[in-house]
Parts: structure tokens; sequence; C-alpha cells
């Protein structure tokens, strides 16, 4: 659901405030059975135990299954390596995997990786060149250890895809890490909006047909760009999302859409494209806020 048609567009975990309150889920990891979540950390936070059990998750994998969990020196997080080690074991027993990456969540501290090679370049003044007094400010070294960081990670996934080239199934992997960087708040008009970007990718480690641009996408968009690239089977309610997808929506508000990386306000937009995105807001107001009327099928059926 996109963030801008919340009751309160603040809200930074949609799923607290409505996924309870929908009859049905049209979540991606149940559209492939044996499904599992992968996160070294913890379930006991944004009531992701319920989330995942309405989602019909089979299994979810957290850092107490994890006895022989190695962390990333300097950071108390779990490495990378490690976890993309275990992606590659439990990808024989589940057919969708859903991972999330805890090794470059803040905090940060000055001077990890500094053995390393590789020695990060940033823009002067956007950063503080002192220390701040919390370990989640804007300090230049804690972001100088972060981007060391990230060359583990590219490592690791380098790593991951070799493995997953050598197996004979396909894969069904979505893996991304948890939340932005916390030096980058309040940086947005330095950094000209970016500070809200990540980049991504959509791989298939068997009948890769051509290569697909990574389009700048809002989040609610980049499951229905994985399915439509992936030629999956869908539901209702993801191709709807997939139609608006190809029509080149990237993004819906409440009061128009964005056309790759420009706003067009609802007067503006083709008919096609207003029909689309007329229907996307009356199915979200009525799955979350009315008596969801349209029913399970639409969610969670695929053809």
């Amino acid at each position: 659901m996109s963030l801008e048609l919340h009751q309160q567009p603040t809200v930074t975990s949609p799923y607290i405030e409505y996924f309870e309150k929908s009859s049905g889920s049209s979540s991606i990891l149940t559209l492939v059975e044996q499904n599992a979540v992968i996160h070294p950390y913890t379930y006991s936070l944004y009531n992701r135990v319920d989330v995942y059990d309405k989602m019909g998750v089979s299994k979810l994998f957290s850092q107490e299954d994890m006895s022989d969990l190695e962390k990333l020196k300097g950071t108390g997080r779990a490495s990378d390596r490690y976890l993309t080690d275990l992606v590659d074991k439990k990808m024989d027993d589940y057919r969708m995997l859903n991972v999330m990456s805890m090794q470059n969540h803040s905090p940060y501290s000055p001077g990890v990786l500094e053995d390393i090679t590789y020695e990060p370049v940033l823009k002067p003044g956007i950063l503080s060149e002192e220390p701040t007094a919390s370990k989640y400010g804007d300090y230049i070294e804690y972001a100088k250890s972060y981007f060391r960081q990230l060359v583990k990670t590219d490592s690791a996934i380098e790593k991951l895809i070799a493995d997953m080239e050598d197996k004979k199934y396909d894969v069904n992997l979505i893996f991304y890490g948890d939340h932005a960087p916390s030096f980058l708040r309040g940086k947005g008009a330095q950094l000209q909006g970016h500070t809200n970007q990540a980049p991504y990718f959509i791989y298939q480690n068997h009948d890769r047909g051509d290569t697909s641009d990574a389009d700048l996408l809002s989040p609610m968009f980049l499951v229905p760009k994985l399915l439509a690239d992936g030629q999956y089977k869908t539901t209702p309610y993801y191709y709807m999302l997939v139609l608006l997808y190809q029509k080149g929506v990237t993004g819906i508000t409440s009061s128009g859409a964005y056309i790759g990386d420009a706003f067009v306000p609802d007067e503006a937009l083709g008919e096609d494209i207003k029909v689309l995105v007329s229907d996307y807001r009356n199915v979200s107001y009525n799955r979350y806020f009315d008596k969801n009327s349209i029913g399970r099928p639409f969610f969670n059926k695929q053809f």
C-alpha cells in the first residue's frame, strides 16, 4: 500500500497500523509454496510474528536459530557473508526466501574495517567532521565505516549469485537491508532527495530474458516489477499493480501519480492511467478502511 494514502502519511510501519484490518493477504511470499523468512535478529518488533503468520509464511528463522552466528568485526551484527552462506543452505529446503540483513544497521563505530584497501571518498560539508554525542549522528567516520562494511556486503552478494548459478532449480529470493543509514537523516535537501532512494537489482538464475532497466520505483512497485519481469503467475491485485507499473507509473499519492520521476496531478493523467490509479485507491480504501467486500480471492488467488 502506498504510504501517501495512509490516514497518517508519516506512519513508517504500515503493517502495524493496517495489515490486521484486512481479511486478505497479498504477500508475494505466499505465491510460492515452501516459503521462509530469515532475519538474523529478532521478530519481537513491529508485530512481525503476527503479520508473517497472517501472510501464511511457513517458517521464521531468527538469530535464536543461528547457534553458529558470525558477526562482522566491530559491528555486533551478523555478517552478510554468514547470512548469505545460510541462505545458500536453506535454498534446498524452501522455494521462496525473504531475507533481511542486519550487517549494515546503525549504530556505527569509527574505524571499522580500516585494514581493508577500500577508502571511501565523501563530499565535504555534508557530514560532521567532529564526533557527535549520539552513535546515530552524522559523524563522517560513521559513514566511512558504513561504506567499508558495504564492501563486505558486495563480496557476500557476489558469492551468493555464484552459488545460485549452480542451482539446478529456480531460486526465488528477496534480499534487502534493514533501512537506510542513520547518518543521512535530515540530509535530504543537501543530497537532493537521494536519502530516500536505494539501489536494487532483480536477478534470475535460469531462463533470463532481455535485461530489464532498474527503474526509479516507489517500494509498492518493486514486487509488481519482480512479478512482471520474472513472468510469475499472479493474483488480480498484483496484476492491477503490474498494469500500473507497465504504464510507467512509479508511485501513487492521494492527488496524483508519479510517471517515471515526474509528479503528474490527477487532472493531467491519461484516461487509462487515471482509471487504474482510481481502482488502486478504491481497492486500498475498501480493503483497509471499509468492509473489504472485494473478498480474499482478489488478493490471494493466482491465475
